[in-house]
């Protein structure tokens, strides 16, 4: 996959991410998938590289990571099923229904940015770092929203910070989301939330 200075370097977490997402996927029809915070499009383009029915919507605010990420669709041959969106996170508020929504937000809390080693922070995109006061401003709109673009038995899987466990508990439980989970990286760490909605 080429990555700019406009995105994020894709790290192994996001390997276990892609694995959790094809795995909840492939026993579905024809999967509809919804990429939120595409960055340079791995994720997007490896899920509908290895899903033959799938669609995949890659949305992402910035301009240059949709660039990116188109090209690495066109390398990868997958362009004609790969739906390109510039969006926001409300954006989740308005799509249509989808089976699966996958993620991997910025989880950085505003204060630790400038203390980050030099080449993350000095390379990596800070939008795509930044995750706000506590660094779950992305996971509450999920939270939120998400239940809203899925379907019945849908789920949603999204990477999150080292020791952000707890909170990211605690953030779905109040929106009431029916079923949460916890995957571990390589490390053994849990890095990772699944969370589904009721049938």
């Amino acid at each position: 996959f080429q990555v700019t200075p406009a995105v994020l370097v894709p790290r192994p977490e996001t390997e276990e991410l892609i694995e959790l997402a094809f795995e909840a996927a492939k026993t579905m029809p024809c999967p509809v998938i919804y990429d939120f915070g595409t960055g340079s499009g791995c994720i997007a383009v490896t899920l509908a590289k290895r899903l033959a029915k799938a669609k995949v919507i890659a949305s992402d605010i910035s301009d240059e990571a949709l660039r990116l990420a188109k090209a690495n669709a066109e390398q990868h041959e997958v362009i004609k099923r790969v739906e390109f969106r510039q969006a926001d996170g409300s954006a989740l508020a308005a799509v249509e229904q989808v089976q699966l929504i996958v993620s991997n937000p910025p989880y950085i809390p505003t204060s630790e940015i400038a203390a980050l080693e030099p080449e993350v922070r000095d390379y990596d995109p800070r939008l795509a770092l930044d995750g706000g006061r506590d660094g779950l401003e992305f996971y509450r709109m999920l939270a939120r929203l998400g239940q809203v673009a899925l379907t019945p038995g849908g789920s949603l899987i999204a990477e999150f910070g080292d020791g952000q466990e707890d909170e990211i508990e605690s953030i779905f439980r109040k929106a009431t989301w029916p079923d949460i989970r916890f995957a571990k990286d390589l490390c053994g760490k849990p890095r990772i939330v699944i969370a589904s909605t009721g049938q």
